[in-house]
């Protein structure tokens, strides 16, 4: 069976929104750089600037939408967000970016639909940079490290080093989350097992750092359940 990465959970979800916005804006300078040259001006088609133009302005957009959706995450108010938008009011901006919002919320919480057959394709609910993060991170790490300013050029991780943390609580929170969307779509197996295993190692962490005995039994819990699980399967 394919293994399907949970990495996306090592990650705050304003880490995850910040990822995004960082592959975007990467995204967007790859672009505006390859329009630079002059090389092949020759041999373009009419209108042909025009149309890479019109591309830029429409990866600026999907950057905007990004630090949006970063912005909340960091708890910024609608009406904020709508000043910082050139003065707009908050219904407006909320109206523009609501159903951005919702739809990252729900994709951040399962980022990935497995496939339903053997021979089928699995889809992203999320941007990439959601799913897989440190891949993410870590070729931001070296695009910045090659082509940034001199003080990224200088840090080994200008990217993945200055990430917003993940706290135990949030952890937690988001665990719950996904033990919860996987429960209600009746995920199955190893996947839904591997939840378990996380739920273990953070109730272990708590146990360890706060003494408490009460997340010791609740990881025992854990692993019993993951245990459950993949007797299921054989």
């Amino acid at each position: 069976m394919e293994r399907f990465d949970d990495d996306h959970l090592n990650y705050s979800r304003q880490a995850l929104a910040r990822l995004v916005l960082s592959d975007a804006s990467h995204a967007l300078a790859e672009q505006a750089t390859a329009n630079i040259g002059t090389r092949h001006d020759t041999g373009a088609h009419r209108g042909e600037f025009i149309e890479q133009a019109m591309h830029l302005v429409e990866q600026a957009q999907e950057v905007l939408q990004a630090a949006v959706l970063y912005e909340r995450e960091k708890g910024l108010s609608w009406d904020a967000i709508g000043e910082a938008l050139g003065g707009i009011t908050r219904q407006s901006a909320h109206a523009k970016y609501a159903e951005a919002e919702a739809q990252w919320r729900r994709g951040v919480v399962n980022p990935i639909t497995r496939p339903t057959t053997p021979k089928g394709l699995a889809s992203l609910n999320a941007p990439e940079a959601a799913y897989q993060p440190t891949a993410t991170a870590r070729r931001l790490d070296k695009w910045l490290r090659e082509h940034g300013r001199p003080a990224e050029q200088q840090d080994e991780h200008p990217v993945s080093g200055h990430l917003p943390t993940l706290t135990t609580s949030a952890a937690i929170s988001q665990l719950l989350d996904a033990i919860r969307h996987a429960t209600q779509h009746r995920t199955q197996g190893e996947d839904l097992a591997r939840l378990f295993d996380r739920k273990a190692e953070l109730m272990d962490r708590i146990a360890t750092e706060e003494g408490r005995e009460d997340a010791r039994e609740m990881a025992a819990g854990a692993r019993a359940r993951a245990a459950e699980i993949r007797s299921q399967q054989t």
